[in-house]
């Protein structure tokens, strides 16, 4: 690995789930047992020198259910996050086994920190669906799980996914989320919201973007009430795979993340784990050059634009007076 090049590594510590979100393409395949141990995760880490690492993900699957997840976590806050050898550490979970009060608890020792000297460290939860007769019951445990996390002491990130499934809920989801902000005693921690568009290019079959992939006109009108509000609201707020051009009202108020990159950690009933490379790529045309917000926008994958009928990228040509 070159030299004093910092990169991320997103473990995919389990390949089974407890929830079925539509655009989530772990959902599309068949159960797996596969995970990977403290073992593997010690292994990497030597392979990789810890000077040349700047964040860590765990993910999944739900990586809580992992058998090891409790060695791995504190092994990873020990060794790199309580030395401050990482600039940032993120757990990405559905919040479901947060229904349990007990497990909400026993995960805010390694995410609450308010020495700012220490890495970015936060909870990640995904927010796929509100209401689904058919998963009420899973529902209303995330949202429970969700609720107890947002009690605890720690940075807390909110991860709403826009489909087809719930666009219509999304105005709703957010409404919670604000009341559940504003009911904290504590002001020791940090809260915000990331939307997203789902991304195609992890291996989706064109059938399931067909069920996925919401129309422009449907998406652009719940995304700009939403925005709307939780600008009214003074919420912290990143969009994924959303380009500023398609806000209407203040689009500098918000900040576009850029696709992920880095290692991928996967499980391998041989291996041990195997390493795949993490990178996108986002639509950015020539006219983006001209916009005011290039450097914070994410721009959007083609595939959008291509055969989903989404607006055209337009440069913003206006000066931001601050």
């Amino acid at each position: 690995m070159p030299q004093n090049k910092k990169i991320d590594l997103f473990f995919y510590i389990n390949l089974f789930c407890n929830d079925k979100c539509s655009f989530c393409f772990f959902s599309k395949l068949p159960p797996r047992d596969n995970f990977l141990r403290l073992a593997d995760i010690r292994k990497v880490f030597n392979q990789s020198g810890e000077n040349n690492i700047r964040g860590i993900i765990l993910t999944g699957g739900e990586p809580t259910l992992n058998p090891d997840f409790w060695k791995i976590i504190d092994y990873i806050y020990n060794v790199y996050i309580k030395t401050n050898k990482v600039k940032e550490f993120d757990l990405s979970t559905n919040a479901i086994t947060s229904a349990k009060i007990d497990v909400a608890k026993k995960i805010e020792k390694y995410f609450t920190s308010f020495d700012k000297n220490y890495p970015d460290i936060k909870i990640s939860f995904s927010f796929s669906s509100f209401k689904n007769p058919n998963r009420q019951k899973i529902i209303d445990k995330k949202i429970e799980g969700i609720k107890n996390l947002m009690k605890i002491n720690g940075n807390i990130e909110s991860v709403i996914v826009i489909t087809k499934e719930n666009y219509k809920d999304i105005l709703e989801m957010t409404k919670l989320l604000i009341q559940l902000h504003k009911k904290k005693k504590t002001k020791r921690y940090f809260f915000k919201v990331d939307y997203r568009l789902p991304y195609t290019s992890m291996m989706y079959r064109i059938d399931d973007l067909e069920k996925l992939i919401i129309p422009f006109k449907d998406f652009s009108n719940i995304l700009n009430k939403v925005l709307d509000l939780i600008r009214k609201e003074n919420i912290y707020t990143t969009l994924h795979n959303i380009p500023l051009c398609y806000i209407k009202n203040k689009p500098e108020y918000f900040i576009g993340r850029k696709p992920p990159q880095g290692i991928a950690i996967f499980p391998d009933k041989k291996t041990g784990f195997v390493k795949r490379k993490k990178m996108f790529e986002f639509d950015k045309n020539t006219e983006c050059d001209r916009c005011k917000l290039k450097k914070q926008c994410s721009g959007i994958e083609k595939i959008y634009l291509e055969n989903y009928n989404y607006l055209k990228l337009k440069p913003l040509i206006y000066e931001i007076i601050n």
